[in-house]
């Protein structure tokens, strides 16, 4: 769907002369979790929108945070000094300060300088630079570029490819990670086609749902691969993009202008951002 969250997450600025408005600090975080979405915009005012049976989109209307991600029925977010909020069911009470969160489903790890901590699951030991949490796993990008997973590993998403690695982002029950190259490989559960239809190009940027997983070009075009039952990796032909954010069931894609593209899964209104 189409909807515009320009006001929301609008970050360029217009030429020609001076103006009083103020500009952005900082670039924009949209982040689709199970059933619903959250975004931080270049202020640090945040908003959610989907489900909210769990309370997972309570923290909608706040201002002073740094970046936000929605979990499978739960959301934590960062504020501008590095502190440390969760609302939901799961997440955690542990006040930070950190650089990074990411919140799954009965795991979410926060990163700290280049260490990584966990709930729900005990991180491997290592100096990292990226983590991301699903449901019962977790992988994190070490500062040498090796990929190390831990947690739930009943499919194999926890046993990671050797090699170096650009990027990492964890699934339901599988995972995925961007070579050197920019070139995605994925491991772990195909039971709903989640490895199918892996590109063999590179990439720019990656993300990874429940059952699928995107990233974007160098020329900023959606390529999305896995389980598309809903949708979800089917993304608008002729848009371009900033950032992609995968979700259970659907994706949402930031345009350059602000725009907010979703696609998927609607059930509970989390393709349908506000219009602010």
């Amino acid at each position: 769907m189409r909807l515009v969250l320009a006001a929301l997450l609008f970050t360029a600025c217009g030429g020609g002369g001076a103006s009083d408005e103020p500009e952005p600090f900082q670039d924009p975080t949209l982040s689709v979790g199970g059933v619903h979405a959250c975004a931080v915009d270049g202020f640090g005012a945040l908003v959610c929108w989907g489900a909210n049976h769990r309370g997972q989109s309570e923290q909608s209307g706040t201002d002073g945070w740094a970046t936000v991600d929605a979990g499978d029925s739960h959301s934590c977010a960062l504020t501008l000094d590095g502190a440390l909020s969760c609302w939901g069911r799961g997440g955690t009470n542990d006040p930070g300060p950190f650089d990074a969160v990411s919140a799954g489903g009965n795991v979410t790890c926060a990163l700290a300088g280049e260490s990584v901590t966990c709930w729900g699951a005990t991180a491997s030991a290592g100096r990292f630079t990226q983590v991301s949490a699903d449901m019962n796993h977790a992988c994190g990008l070490t500062t040498a570029g090796e990929v190390l997973c831990w947690g739930d590993d009943t499919y194999g998403q926890a046993s990671p490819p050797g090699g170096s690695f650009t990027a990492v982002g964890a699934g339901e029950a599988h995972s995925c990670a961007l070579g050197q190259d920019g070139v995605p490989v994925c491991w772990g559960n195909d039971d709903a086609d989640q490895l199918m239809g892996i590109p063999t190009f590179a990439l720019q940027t990656l993300t990874v749902g429940g059952t699928h997983a995107c990233g974007l070009d160098k020329d900023g075009a959606a390529h999305c691969w896995g389980q598309d039952s809903r949708g979800m990796a089917t993304p608008p032909e002729g848009e371009s993009f900033v950032q992609l954010a995968a979700g259970k069931s659907n994706t949402c894609g930031l345009r350059a202008d602000g725009v907010v593209l979703c696609w998927g899964s609607n059930g509970d209104g989390q393709s349908e951002p506000p219009a602010l």
